[in-house]
């Protein structure tokens, strides 16, 4: 029983992790775009890297990240938020702040990019944003309206 890293490829559009059961294989966390793949593993396999349970934890399973820490309330000023799934298709959801405001199909690559601007009646606020699909962990980060 341990804990493996893999760099995933692909053949015929299904995504191989190098294990004789992948319905065995638990906990997997991602790393875009180098495309590894850590995970737990209760059978040994010698033809994987070994990792430890720290290095393990390490792997994000989705990413999440913004071109800005800091916009302008002026509406036309906007940052650029990337998510990255280890998955395509679904719905992933964008909510500012709690409320919902967009939604947007993962891509093929499993990437989802989002647009977020802001107006007067934001100036100073610090603005919660997460990113909620049905099958992963939800991320956040925070984006602050200058004033």
């Amino acid at each position: 029983m341990s804990f493996y890293k893999v760099v995933i490829t692909e053949q015929a559009g299904t995504l191989q992790y190098g294990v004789p059961d992948i319905q065995k294989m638990t906990l997997p966390r991602y790393r875009w775009p180098t495309r590894e793949c850590a995970f737990f593993y209760p059978d040994p396999v010698s033809s994987l890297t070994e990792i430890t349970e720290q290095e393990w934890s390490v792997f994000d399973e989705v990413q999440m990240s913004s071109d800005k820490l800091q916009i302008q309330p002026d509406g036309a000023d906007t940052a650029t938020i990337t998510v990255r799934y280890p998955v395509t298709g679904g719905q992933a959801v964008l909510a500012v702040n709690e409320e919902q405001v967009d939604v947007q199909t993962v891509a093929a690559d499993g990437r989802v990019v989002f647009q977020v601007s802001a107006d007067l009646s934001l100036v100073g606020v610090l603005l919660e944003l997460e990113a909620r699909h049905p099958e992963w962990r939800s991320q956040r980060l925070f984006l602050r309206v200058a004033g």
